[in-house]
C-alpha cells in the first residue's frame, strides 16, 4: 500500500493552536496523520473511508496497547462500570478500586518478588516518577533528621559527662570559618567564639545541618528517560530536552553498567556528619561519614534509550552495591512493567530481590486510560507522604477497576497472555535480525525484551551521501524511517528519545506470522535502499506528485526500482589527519536542481519535485560538512577548508528576505556556524545569501569563530576581472566612461573610490529618494577624503595625482575656502576618534560641495536613473533590488558589466544586447589546483569563488579576527589583494554561472 496523508487543514490548526514546533516537524517528514478508528494493533486514517484500509502500529502507544487498540474485554469493562454512575473523583474517602488494585498489585509482587508492598496511584509516568523523587527525598530527611538528632543527643551526653574538661581545642575546632565547608558558608550567624556548652552544641547542629543539605544527588543511568516534567526531566539523560531547565532541575549524576567507576563514585560522593567525643581525656570532633547520594532510579528495559535490556552481571552488581550501602532503588517500569517484557514486573528478570520502590504506567490503564503507580516497600515507606502529596483526579474508580481488569487478564490462565507476549517477542526477535544478518552494513543491532523491542541503524556520519550524513548527524533519521514506512508500506514505527539511530518497535501481543513478515519485508526494502544510498527512493514519499501518480494498489515490493549510488567518500571527505588550522565556509543550494548534483540518486525528480522536497524539509536538516580539503599556499602554508552546506535554495531566502521573515534563516546559518565550531575551524566566511540574510555577518556571534562575508576579495577580483574583460576589447580602465550603479551602498562605494583611482571618467548612480541622495554624497565624500589623501602622500608639498578624477578634486579643494577641510581630511587623530556618524556627516558635507561644482563634462559626475548607463563602456552594478532594473535600452552595444548585485541588477534580455558581456565576479585559482568536489556549486577542479579564497587566505595567514564583517574598506581590499598575491591565489577567470 502506498498511503495518501492529507491532513493539510488539519495540520496548520494543529501548528497554530497545539503544538507549532512538533506539528512543523510532522508535516516536514509526512507523519501528520490523524486516525478515526483503533483496533488490534492496527490504526485507520480519518481519511479512509475503507475498513480494511488500516496501518500497522508498532508504537503501541509507548507501551501502553499491550493488548491492542481497544480491546473488547477492557472495553466491555469500561462500558459496563460507566452504566453503574459510579462516582469518580471523590478525595477525602476510602476508594474501593484503588484500595482493591493496590492489593492485588502487592500479592503479584509478594509472590515475584518476594516483597511487601503499598501503593499510591497517580495518572501519568511523570507524575509517578515526581511523586518518586518527593518520597525518596523525603525518606533520605526523616533519616538524616534523626541521624542529626541522635549526635546532638549523644554530643550533649559528653558535654555532660565530661563538664570538667578543657573545651578550648574543641572551640577552636568549631569556630565557624573551619567548621563550615566554604560551599555552604554560615559563619556570619556567629560573631564569637563559643564560650558555653549549649552555643557548642548549637553550633554542631548547625555544621550537621550544613552537610545534610548536601546530601540531595539522584543517580541515573546513561540513556535514561523518566520522563519532561521538571524532577523526571533531570534524570532524562538526552540534554535536548534537559538542559534548557538545567537550573531548575534535580542534580543528577548519569552512571554507566560500570562496577569499578560505580564502586569509586559511591566513595567519592561522601560528606560528614560531627560528633563530640572524649577520647584519652580530650575533648574532639569524630566525623561519621554520610553517603550524599538520594537514590538510584533504574529502568531495568530502557525504552528511550534504545530498548536496552540492563539485565547484566555488572548492573546486578551495582544494584546489589545500593541495597547494601542502603541508597534505595527505584525501578521505573512504566514502559516495561505490566506484561511488555513479558513478567508482570520486568524487574523479574533480574532474578535478585526486589527494589525500594517500583513505578508502573502505561498498560496498567488497559490501553483505555490514564493510570500510574508507586509501589513502596513497606521498610521505607513513609507514611507521612500520603498526607503531604494529593492529586485532584488519582485513584478515580474507573481507571482503578480498569486496571483491576487489566491484571487480571495478565494473570488469568496461569499468565497466559505473559506467555503469549514472551513466544510473540522471541518471533518478532528472530524474524528482524535476520534481517539485520543480511544487512550488517545498515543495521548494527536488534535488541530488547518481550515485546519491547529497538531496531539500532548503522551511523552514517560519515557516508558518501551527502543527505544520509544529514539526517544522521543532526538526529532525525528516524524520523526519516518512520515518514518512509509509514507513507510507503502503512507501518507505524517511531524513533527513540535518547538513541537517534533506533527505532522502536512496541506492537501488540495479536500481530499474525504474517503479519511480521509483512514488516520484515518493508524493512529489507528499506535496508537496500540505505546500502545503495539511494536517496530518492528513501524520500520519494514527500513529493506531492509522486505519491498522487502512484497506484495505491500496486505491490508495495515490486514497487521500488532500487539503484546503486555508492560514491568514494574520499571524493569529498579527506581521509588523512587534517592541517591544524581550520576554517569552514557556509553554502546552499542555487536553485532545487543543484541538490540532485549534490545527491545524484535524486536526479529522478524534476525540478519542481526538487523544490518541493527543499521547501518541505530545508527548516529540518540541520548543516553539515560537506567536503574538507586540505589547502596548500604557494609559500607552502596549510589549512583545512570544509564546506559547510546548508539545505536551503536561493529562492526560500530571498523569499525570506523580502518578507523580512529572518528568524528561521538566521537560526539555519548559526547552526552551520555552530557546526564549523564543533568541527575546530576558527574562521567562517559567509557564503551567497547566507552574508545578506545576516546584515554582512552583523546579526550573528559564535565565539571563537571570526567572520568574513570575502566581500573584500570579491570586490578585488572583480574590478580585476573587468580590467581583463576591457583589455580583451582592447580597452582600458583609464580611457572609458565607467558607472558604478548602486553607489550609495557600501560595496558600491568601495568600488567606486578603487574605479575613482583608474578611470577616465566615473558616473556614479543611486535612486531619486532623499536617503539614495545623502549615501551618494556620502560616496563622493570618500572618494574626495581618499584622493586627497593620496595626492599628499605622493608628494607632501605639492599636492599631484596621476588620475584624472584625482587631479580634478584636488584642483576643487586647494582653494582656501576648503583649507579648513583639507587639514580635517588629513588628521588621522580626528578620523580614529571621530564617531561613525561624524565621519557620515563629514563625507556627506564634502560630497554636497562637490556636487555643486559638478558639470556635464566633469570626470565625476552623479546619476539618478539608469538612464545614465546608456554612454557607459564599463559598468558595474551592486544594488540591493530584489528585482531587475537594468533593461536592454539601459546599455549600449560592446558594454562590460560587472554585475555582483544579489540577486542580479540586469534583466535576461540585456544579455541580448550585441557585443554585450556580462560577468558576476571573479573566479580564483588555487595554486595547487587542490579538488574540492563540491557537488553543490557549478566549479571546474582547482577553482574557488572569490569570498572562498577570501576564507581559505585568512586561514593561511592565521588571522582569527573578524575581516569583511559590516563595512568593507577600500584598504581592506588592497590588503587582500596583496595576501592573495604573496600566497599565489590569482584570477582564473570571470564568474559567469550563478552562485546564489
Amino acid at each position: 500500500m502506498f498511503i495518501n496523508i492529507g491532513n493539510d487543514l488539519l495540520t496548520e490548526q494543529y501548528i497554530k493552536y497545539c503544538k507549532p514546533g512538533l506539528g512543523r516537524l510532522m508535516r516536514a517528514f509526512r507523519l501528520n496523520a490523524s486516525y478515526s478508528h483503533a483496533f488490534g494493533g492496527r490504526l485507520r486514517l480519518s481519511e479512509s473511508s475503507n475498513s480494511e484500509d488500516s496501518v500497522i502500529d508498532l508504537v503501541g502507544s509507548y507501551g501502553a496497547t499491550l493488548l491492542g487498540h481497544n480491546y473488547p474485554e477492557i472495553i466491555e469493562e469500561a462500558r459496563f462500570l460507566l452504566q453503574q454512575k459510579l462516582p469518580q473523583f471523590i478525595q477525602g474517602s476510602i476508594h474501593h478500586g484503588s484500595t482493591v488494585l493496590a492489593e492485588k498489585l502487592n500479592e503479584a509482587a509478594f509472590s515475584r518478588l518476594g516483597s511487601d508492598y503499598c501503593t499510591s496511584f497517580f495518572n501519568t509516568g511523570s507524575e509517578a516518577v515526581e511523586a518518586a523523587v518527593k518520597h525518596i527525598f523525603l525518606l533520605r530527611n526523616t533519616k538524616l533528621e534523626a541521624l542529626r538528632e541522635s549526635l546532638l543527643l549523644k554530643s550533649s551526653n559528653v558535654l555532660r559527662k565530661f563538664s570538667r574538661l578543657d573545651r578550648s581545642t574543641l572551640i577552636k575546632h568549631l569556630l565557624p570559618s573551619q567548621v563550615f565547608s566554604p560551599e555552604r558558608p554560615v559563619a556570619q550567624e556567629f560573631s564569637d567564639s563559643p564560650e558555653h556548652d549549649t552555643e557548642i552544641l548549637r553550633c554542631l547542629d548547625q555544621y550537621n545541618l550544613s552537610r545534610q543539605v548536601q546530601c540531595v544527588r539522584l543517580l541515573a543511568f546513561e540513556n535514561a528517560y523518566h520522563g519532561q516534567t521538571l524532577g523526571a526531566l533531570g534524570m532524562t539523560y538526552n540534554e535536548r530536552y534537559r538542559c534548557p531547565f538545567q537550573n531548575l532541575t534535580p542534580d543528577v549524576i548519569f552512571i554507566k553498567p560500570d562496577i569499578s567507576e560505580f564502586s569509586e563514585l559511591i566513595e567519592r560522593e561522601v560528606t560528614s556528619f560531627a560528633l563530640i567525643s572524649c577520647k584519652s581525656g580530650n575533648l574532639f570532633l569524630e566525623h561519621i561519614p554520610v553517603s550524599k547520594l538520594v537514590g538510584l532510579f533504574f529502568e531495568p528495559v530502557q525504552g528511550e534509550g534504545g530498548a536496552i535490556p540492563l539485565f547484566d552481571k555488572e548492573t546486578r552488581e551495582i544494584l546489589n552495591i545500593c541495597r547494601k550501602k542502603e541508597l534505595p532503588l527505584i525501578a521505573d517500569e512504566i514502559q516495561s512493567g505490566m506484561g511488555r517484557t513479558g513478567k508482570i514486573f520486568a524487574w523479574e528478570h533480574l532474578e535478585i530481590p526486589g527494589p525500594d520502590f517500583i513505578l508502573l504506567g502505561k498498560f496498567l490503564g488497559g490501553g483505555l486510560l490514564k493510570i500510574s503507580a508507586v509501589m513502596s516497600k513497606r521498610e521505607v515507606l513513609q507514611e507521612e507522604f500520603g498526607l503531604i502529596h494529593h492529586s485532584t483526579f488519582a485513584e478515580d474508580e474507573l481507571s482503578s477497576l480498569i486496571g483491576i481488569k487489566t491484571l487480571e487478564l495478565l494473570l488469568e490462565n496461569d499468565g497466559e497472555v505473559l506467555n503469549r507476549v514472551s513466544s510473540a517477542g522471541k518471533i518478532w526477535k528472530e524474524k528482524l535480525t535476520s534481517v539485520a544478518v543480511k544487512f550488517p552494513d545498515v543495521i548494527k543491532e536488534i535488541r530488547g525484551c518481550g515485546l519491547l523491542l529497538g531496531i539500532e541503524f548503522i551511523d552514517f556520519f560519515d557516508s558518501d551521501s551527502h543527505l544520509l550524513r544529514f539526517i544522521c548527524v543532526q538526529g532525525d533519521f528516524g524520523y526519516a524511517v518512520a515518514g518512509f514506512l509509514l507513507n510507503e508500506f502503512g507501518i507505524r514505527v517511531s524513533p527513540t528519545l535518547n538513541s537517534k539511530l533506533t527505532v522502536r518497535v512496541e506492537p501488540s501481543v495479536g500481530f499474525s506470522t504474517e503479519d511480521i513478515d509483512y514488516v520484515c519485508q518493508a524493512l529489507e526494502i528499506l535496508c537496500d535502499i540505505l546500502r545503495k544510498r539511494d536517496m530518492a527512493s528513501m524520500f520519494r514519499f514527500l513529493i506531492q506528485d509522486v505519491v498522487a501518480s502512484e497506484n495505491s494498489q500496486a505491490d508495495p515490493f515490486t514497487r521500488f526500482k532500487i539503484n546503486d549510488f555508492q560514491r568514494n567518500v574520499s571524493d569529498f571527505r579527506q581521509k588523512i589527519e587534517p592541517a591544524e588550522n581550520k576554517v569552514a565556509f557556509l553554502g546552499h543550494f542555487i536553485n532545487p536542481l543543484f541538490l540532485a548534483r549534490h545527491e545524484p540518486s535524486l536526479n529522478r525528480f524534476s525540478f519542481e519535485e526538487l523544490r518541493q522536497f527543499i521547501g518541505r524539509t530545508w527548516e529540518f536538516i540541520d548543516p553539515c560538512i560537506f567536503v574538507n580539503r586540505d589547502i596548500v599556499s604557494g609559500t607552502g602554508a596549510k589549512v583545512n577548508f570544509n564546506f559547510v552546506g546548508l539545505s536551503v535554495t536561493s529562492e526560500i531566502l530571498i523569499d525570506l528576505f523580502k518578507r523580512r521573515q529572518l528568524s528561521g534563516a538566521r537560526k539555519l546559518v548559526k547552526r552551520a556556524l555552530e557546526v564549523a565550531r564543533d568541527a575546530g575551524c576558527r574562521m567562517a566566511g559567509f557564503g551567497q545569501f547566507t552574508s545578506i540574510i545576516t546584515r554582512n555577518c552583523l546579526e550573528l556571534s559564535v565565539p571563537p569563530v571570526a567572520f568574513t562575508s570575502g566581500n573584500s576579495l570579491t570586490i578585488g577580483m572583480s574590478l580585476n576581472a573587468l580590467n581583463e574583460a576591457l583589455s580583451k576589447k582592447g580597452k582600458k580602465l583609464e580611457n572609458v566612461r565607467t558607472a558604478v550603479l548602486g553607489a550609495g551602498g557600501n560595496i558600491g562605494a568601495t568600488f567606486s573610490q578603487l574605479i575613482a583611482d583608474r578611470a577616465e571618467r566615473l558616473v556614479l548612480i543611486g535612486g531619486n529618494s532623499s536617503d539614495s541622495q545623502r549615501s551618494l554624497f556620502r560616496t563622493l565624500g570618500l572618494i574626495i577624503t581618499d584622493q586627497i589623501r593620496s595626492v599628499n602622500d605622493c608628494n607632501s608639498n605639492v599636492a599631484k595625482s596621476s588620475g584624472i578624477i584625482g587631479d580634478w578634486i584636488s584642483k576643487i579643494f586647494s582653494e582656501p575656502e576648503y583649507s579648513h577641510l583639507i587639514r580635517t581630511i588629513l588628521d588621522d587623530t580626528w578620523s580614529q576618534d571621530a564617531s561613525h556618524l561624524e565621519r557620515d556627516n563629514f563625507c556627506i558635507k564634502l560630497g554636497s560641495l562637490l556636487f555643486n561644482r559638478m558639470t556635464s563634462v566633469s570626470p565625476l559626475t552623479v546619476a539618478q536613473s539608469p538612464d545614465a548607463l546608456k554612454d557607459c563602456e564599463a559598468i558595474v552594478t551592486s544594488t540591493n533590488s530584489t528585482e531587475p532594473i537594468v533593461f536592454p535600452q539601459h546599455i549600449s552595444p560592446d558594454t562590460v558589466i560587472c554585475d555582483i548585485s544579489v540577486p542580479s541588477s540586469v534583466s535576461k534580455d540585456a544579455l541580448q544586447v550585441e557585443g554585450v558581456e556580462i560577468f558576476k565576479g571573479g573566479v580564483v585559482k588555487l595554486p595547487n589546483a587542490e579538488r574540492l568536489n563540491i557537488d553543490a556549486l557549478p566549479l571546474e577542479p582547482g577553482l574557488v569563488y572569490s569570498c572562498m579564497a577570501e576564507t581559505i587566505l585568512l586561514g593561511l595567514e592565521k588571522h582569527w579576527n573578524d575581516y569583511s564583517v559590516g563595512d568593507i574598506s577600500k584598504k581592506q581590499v588592497l590588503d587582500i589583494l596583496k595576501i592573495a598575491e604573496k600566497h599565489n591565489f590569482t584570477l582564473a577567470r570571470p564568474k559567469i554561472e550563478d552562485a546564489f
